[in-house]
């Protein structure tokens, strides 16, 4: 087996300089934008609701029956 050489990209130095107090601003005006423009959420509507605790209460009465059923 012979031995490939491996280009490696140079790597470059970034950047190093300090943004502004004006720059700073600006970016955290952004980020509040974007942190608070959502839209108000919405309730679930009443029947959704009614069935996830109807869901809930055949889980809960079925826990209970094995229970009993096992026990007594």
């Amino acid at each position: 087996m012979s031995k490939q050489k491996i280009n490696m990209p140079n790597e470059k130095k970034q950047d190093q300089t300090v943004p502004t107090e004006d720059q700073i601003d600006k970016y955290e005006a952004h980020l509040l934008e974007e942190a608070t423009d959502t839209e108000p959420v919405k309730p679930y509507p009443t029947w959704i609701k009614v069935i996830v605790i109807i869901m809930v209460l055949i889980i809960v009465l079925g826990l209970l029956a094995a229970a009993a059923y096992a026990f007594l």
